[in-house]
């Protein structure tokens, strides 16, 4: 019996680990309720969640601020 491809199942894309709230508070010098207070007044980009419980940023967000 052959097995159908899963469509939600890509070999092509990469998992790029995602950046903590601990290591944004880090990078950026700011404590967590600044963090979590900077993302209720769009000042920083929210957080993704990956998988139900994976809270973070993508790399690309922290080049962005970074940059500004």
């Amino acid at each position: 019996m052959k097995i159908a491809p899963s469509p939600f199942r890509h070999e092509n894309i990469e998992m790029v680990p995602l950046v903590t709230i601990t290591q944004m508070c880090q990078l950026l010098g700011i404590s967590r309720v600044t963090l979590y207070r900077r993302v209720k007044t769009k000042q920083i980009t929210p957080p993704v969640m990956r998988n139900k419980r994976t809270l973070g940023w993508r790399p690309e967000h922290i080049k962005e601020l970074q940059t500004s």
